[in-house]
């Protein structure tokens, strides 16, 4: 093992998804409970079969899967996760059924029509490039055995207005920060509720530090991204939402305008994109040498120049 691990390099060296601090944060996280209760139905059901797990990271998934009983094949880019995978295989006892390959989403090293299960957990949003997700849809349809199921999960969690909203079609959601940023009232929200989005997050009962990335430099609060100095965005009373590939929501109050960046090519860093963090500092300048006009927070009746500026005023988005 050691002699391949010396001839193979990794594709995704020097990269986040490769750091030791990942890896061991991806091989400590727990299973995916819903995947979970739905193989362990299906397996009942069928008896037995075979499971490709794209993007398999350290094992997460394919660990306690294989554990379940059925025959794991786990495909990352990652060779350090690789690596952590096939050395959870061998503590936990379960080898024979788990096996895994170092490959990309396009170019998958399993036989056509030889997987019962196909499971794609956060992994197709990642695809550098339109060509390379097609191709990627296209290897996961011809891996799979009729009839087969094919699992995936690319979104985030939609746990507030704010994350609902912005989950619908443009422009109503790409506009949901600019409402925040100037007095919520399209969404009936109180002065009081803003403030409190706006405050500084209230550390946990364990502190901000995350188990999974292995950081306390990203902090939540009422289920909010703020402004960090390991990710800052607008002023210190934003708060936000990042997206997948590096997209990134938020409204910022000091301000009085909404930001939203959305990407058509996926990127790979964490804590901002460099195409965003580009754009939002020319945006900030450009607002440093202009006066910003004066939000109201007046209940909504008003007339003349207590009236609050539209959302169209003070919004910001690129696609």
């Amino acid at each position: 093992m050691e002699a391949r691990r010396r001839s193979v390099s990794d594709p995704l060296a020097g990269s986040p998804w490769s750091s030791r601090e990942t890896v061991a944060g991806f091989a400590a996280s727990a299973p995916n409970a819903t995947l979970m209760h739905f193989a362990g139905q299906e397996l009942h059901r069928v008896g037995g079969g075979r499971i490709a797990d794209i993007g398999c990271g350290a094992g997460r998934n394919a660990i306690p899967l294989a554990r379940q009983g059925w025959n794991i094949i786990g495909l990352d880019l990652s060779l350090p996760m690789i690596h952590a995978a096939a050395e959870r295989t061998v503590r936990e006892r379960v080898e024979p059924r788990a096996r895994f390959a170092l490959a990309s989403m396009d170019s998958l090293p399993v036989r056509d029509r030889s997987c019962n299960l196909v499971v794609a957990h956060g992994i197709w949003n990642l695809c550098p490039s339109t060509d390379t997700f097609r191709r990627a849809i296209g290897r996961s349809s011809s891996i799979r055995a009729p009839p087969c199921v094919s699992i995936r999960n690319e979104s985030m969690p939609a746990t507030s207005r704010f994350h609902q909203a912005a989950a619908s079609p443009p422009p109503a959601g790409s506009r949901t920060p600019s409402v925040f940023a100037t007095g919520g009232r399209a969404l009936g929200l109180r002065r009081d509720t803003l403030d409190l989005l706006a405050a500084p997050a209230t550390p946990p009962t364990h502190g901000f530090y995350d188990e999974c990335m292995k950081t306390d430099g990203i902090q939540f609060s009422l289920g909010f991204m703020k402004s960090t100095p390991a990710w800052p965005f607008g002023s210190a009373r934003s708060f936000g939402s990042p997206g997948a590939g590096g997209s990134l929501g938020f409204a910022d109050p000091e301000a009085g305008i909404g930001y939203a960046y959305v990407t058509s090519q996926m990127g790979t860093a964490l804590t901002g994109d460099p195409r965003d963090i580009a754009l939002r500092e020319a945006l900030y300048s450009t607002l440093r040498l202009s006066p910003r006009p004066e939000v109201s927070h007046r209940a909504p009746g008003g007339t003349g120049g207590d009236r609050e500026p539209t959302p169209e005023e003070h919004h910001v988005s690129t696609v």
